[in-house]
């Protein structure tokens, strides 16, 4: 049986190649043709391994390493995040779909394109590297300026799902964290797009590395998603001043409906009821709000889109630590919900509050009665 999932390298696209995955592979199940895009975790050696084995479906690959960034010379988009793996055996977020596959570059962004579903990647702007609130406000907002101008162009006019990394997202210069700097510019790009609005902002995560340059991946497709929030928390884009000189602009999830199959796009969350930090200093008690906040809302999608899922259909799973001392006692208490054998990708990142040890996100597949 051929093998998924591998970039052609710098090939043309083939619309008749088509593979499956080995079922040997850790997290095969997760493969479903029925989606036009998702994603799957795969041991970073099984990618080195299966070069022969070429793929017209792959949109991305992401890989985590706090060491130097890999340089992959692929026709599809690849890219480095800057954080730590916990996991013993080294991942790869891979981002696969159906039909014929075309790869793009401009304006320093890669991305893939399938009919239905866009993936793309790129450096958060170079002015990021002056390490002051001014300077990374100015490469948020000239990077999703970049991103919403791509969007637009290509005709994929509805952002589903962004993932952003940068370093020292707690730092404060002149009263602002660099977090609350990059959500300044953020939203400045946001509020120049038409279809940007409260109502439909992207489901969202901002997680900080400790070295490495910014990255930011994101999808968006050609029909709108369904913003749906989480009744135990105070929506993102509606925090007080406290927080910051704007609210974050993200969505607490993005309901999906494809053609044939349905995807809930679960924002980074964490340990938050209403709009405050529950359980400072305590790991384990903020883990376990963290779990109680994804059930509920997972709940709320349920009754609102007669969605049927469970926390165990959160597939791939992320779970980012402020501190890697607590990877033992977390892991055994998700196995305790989802398993030892659950697909999850455990990664040393700063959280957005400096009283937030953890987050957690994901994507959830389900079907609706």
């Amino acid at each position: 049986m051929n093998r998924i999932l591998i970039c052609p390298r710098n090939s043309q696209n083939n619309s008749n190649l088509r593979y499956t995955v080995d079922p040997k592979l850790p997290v095969s199940e997760a493969v479903t043709d029925k989606l036009p895009i998702q994603s799957v975790l795969l041991p970073v050696s099984e990618l080195n391994d299966m070069d022969a084995n070429l793929s017209s479906q792959t949109l991305g690959i992401i890989r985590f390493n706090d060491g130097e960034a890999e340089n992959h010379q692929s026709a599809c988009p690849e890219i480095t995040v800057p954080l730590k793996q916990l996991n013993p055996t080294p991942l790869a977020e891979v981002w696969i779909g159906q039909g014929a596959v075309e790869y793009h570059s401009t304006d320093n962004i890669a991305y893939a394109k399938n009919g239905s579903a866009l993936f793309a990647c790129l450096y958060l702007d170079r002015l990021e590297h002056g390490k002051n609130n001014q300077s990374l406000e100015q490469a948020a907002f000239t990077s999703y300026q970049r991103i919403l101008e791509l969007l637009e162009q290509e005709q994929y006019l509805n952002l589903l799902r962004t993932w952003n990394y940068f370093s020292d997202i707690n730092k404060e210069q002149d009263g602002i964290e660099r977090y609350q700097s990059f959500c300044v510019g953020r939203l400045k790009a946001f509020t120049n797009f038409p279809l940007i609005s409260n109502k439909n902002f992207p489901a969202a995560t901002v997680i900080g590395a400790h070295k490495g340059r910014g990255v930011i991946y994101f999808i968006a497709s050609k029909e709108p998603g369904l913003q749906i929030e989480n009744p135990r928390q105070t929506s993102a884009y509606q925090y007080p001043a406290e927080y910051g000189p704007v609210s974050p602009s993200f969505s607490r999830s993005l309901f999906k409906r494809w053609d044939q199959a349905i995807q809930l796009y679960i924002s980074g969350t964490a340990s938050i009821v209403g709009h405050e930090t529950q359980h400072k200093d305590q790991y384990m008690a903020q883990f376990n709000e963290i779990i109680l906040n994804l059930q509920a809302l997972i709940a709320n999608v349920g009754q609102l889109q007669h969605f049927n899922a469970e926390f165990k259909n959160i597939t791939p799973l992320k779970v980012y630590l402020r501190d890697p001392g607590y990877l033992n006692d977390v892991k055994s208490r998700l196995q305790e919900i989802v398993g030892d054998s659950h697909p999850v990708l455990y990664l040393h990142g700063d959280i957005c509050r400096r009283n937030l040890l953890l987050e957690a996100e994901g994507i959830l597949r389900g079907t609706t009665s």
